[in-house]
């Protein structure tokens, strides 16, 4: 029974062509029921200039913050719906998006408060730690990673978590954080 769910999970993965339909209808807009893709959420795109998310998204200035290794980052801090999104910039343009409320969700309904289980159904799950959490990514998935509850402990440090790994954390291991940094094509 194990083996079906995988095969299950994968019929109902979004494709290519369902996310990018998604991305054409939502591309302009900064409220309603939006979507997490790799590339962004509503108008908050990776490459977005300021001026494009200010136009879609009620916004304040850029502030500086220091981000998690204590270097000086600006940011646009705001929310869409009730979820509170920052958008890390770079040269006056989106590089990251993080994502720290339950509303917003994937097509495949993933995103903060899913369960570590539902991550690990895709297959092969793997997981590295960056900024002093674990953070797990999805084949086939480019641009987004998800922060995970779980903290390793001291020793426990690894260059790469694999499923097996992954699938020994506590049963209430679940996603606390989605960050988009967008998908490069391929060459």
């Amino acid at each position: 029974m194990p083996l079906a769910l995988p095969a299950i999970l994968a019929v109902h993965a979004p494709t290519a062509a369902q996310i990018a339909r998604q991305l054409a209808a939502e591309s302009h807009r900064c409220s309603g029921k939006l979507t997490l893709t790799g590339d962004g959420v509503g108008a908050v795109r990776v490459g977005a200039t300021v001026a494009a998310v200010r136009k879609a998204c009620h916004v304040g200035r850029v502030k500086k913050q220091r981000d998690d290794e204590a270097q000086l980052e600006r940011v646009l801090e705001f929310k869409i719906g009730k979820t509170p999104i920052t958008a890390e910039l770079d040269h006056g343009r989106v590089w990251r998006v993080v994502v720290d409320g339950e509303d917003l969700k994937t097509l495949d309904k993933l995103g903060v408060g899913s369960p570590l289980s539902s991550l690990l159904a895709y297959g092969d799950v793997t997981a590295a730690e960056g900024e002093g959490w674990l953070y797990a990514t999805i084949p086939g998935r480019c641009g987004v990673s998800f922060r995970l509850s779980y903290e390793p402990k001291t020793g426990e440090d690894r260059d790469n978590w694999t499923t097996a790994l992954l699938s020994r954390l506590p049963a209430d291991t679940q996603v606390t954080q989605v960050l988009l940094f967008g998908c490069k094509p391929s060459r």
